[in-house]
């Protein structure tokens, strides 16, 4: 009797076909993690070094611009406000005031500054009211520069400097106000009358120190100009000279 070769065939479930280790499979899934990270660090690290840049060069222009005069800190704040509220919009303009409180209206960039008998009021382009300050100015009148504003009262010392949405500060003066401006720098200037010449000048830098009084002898201060550098000052006054009134 012939020995008959006996084979047996073993079935290896699917689930274990090409089948790695324990090990191996954890290290793949490792690599497979470590591999995405990395795939999207390049993205990432692009936006930042993008992000610097738009902020470095925003930083130079600004410091550029504003070595020559032409931006200040408020303005970058205020045009950012402006921004902002543009989400928010008013009803529009028209805006209906009773027009006999309204003692001056002036435009600082794209902002609209009533002065009442009563207080100040900022509106946006879309009418909307941003700021709002209440004075007791007796004669209230203001101007405005680079995106400040002077308020200040023709019957009494006392002004004050704002934006368009705070008071910087508020000072008084001996003797009642004529006139009042401001520079570029921040700084300020106001002209008074005076108790031993007609009427005198005085300039605040924009620390709120005083740096310059002029005393005018014989006329009124009715004009006042200040330079963009901060430097200087120009005046216009009027006088009376045998029965006659003039202006220089």
């Amino acid at each position: 009797m012939k020995n008959k070769e006996i084979t047996q065939e073993i079935i290896i479930p699917a689930e274990f076909k090409h089948s790695k280790t324990p090990q191996k499979a954890g290290a793949a899934r490792k690599k497979k993690k470590q591999s995405k990270k990395k795939s999207k660090s390049p993205f990432i690290s692009a936006l930042l070094k993008l992000g610097f840049l738009v902020f470095g060069i925003l930083l130079i222009a600004f410091l550029v611009m504003k070595a020559f005069g032409s931006v200040t800190f408020i303005n970058v704040t205020s045009g950012f406000g402006s921004f902002m509220e543009q989400f928010s919009p008013g009803d529009g303009f028209p805006y209906k005031m009773e027009s006999n409180s309204v003692k001056n209206v002036s435009i600082s960039g794209s902002k609209l500054i009533i002065l009442s008998n009563d207080s100040s009021i900022v509106f946006n382009s879309t009418a909307k009211k941003v700021f709002t300050a209440q004075h007791t100015y007796a004669d209230p009148s203001l101007k405005v520069k680079n995106g400040r504003t002077i308020v200040f009262d023709r019957g009494s010392g006392r002004f004050r400097v704002q934006t368009a949405s705070k008071i910087l500060f508020e000072k008084t003066m001996e003797n009642d106000i004529l006139n009042a401006a401001l520079g570029k720098k921040g700084n300020c200037a106001v002209a008074t009358k005076s108790d031993s010449v007609a009427s005198t000048l005085t300039v605040f830098d924009r620390h709120q120190q005083e740096v310059f009084v002029w005393n005018c002898s014989n006329e009124y201060i009715s004009g006042i100009s200040l330079s963009n550098n901060g430097k200087s000052a120009a005046v216009t006054v009027v006088g009376s000279k045998n029965a006659e009134v003039y202006s220089r």
